[in-house]
């Protein structure tokens, strides 16, 4: 299962409880919020497939 970031798509997201519960902060793109995307592996290859074309 993965959690992904909803700005970046990253699935380097880590649960920021230090200080306020229930954020998370990704540490590619530096979102903090309490919303991520939770995917399994078919789902997160397919979301990474869909940004990949899009760019091109």
């Amino acid at each position: 299962m993965h959690k992904v970031c909803p700005m970046c798509h990253s699935d380097n997201v880590t649960g920021a409880m230090i200080m306020i519960m229930g954020q998370y902060k990704c540490l590619d793109c530096g979102y903090s919020g309490p919303f991520v995307m939770e995917m399994d592996d078919d789902a997160y290859e397919e979301l990474l497939l869909d940004d990949a074309r899009k760019k091109e």
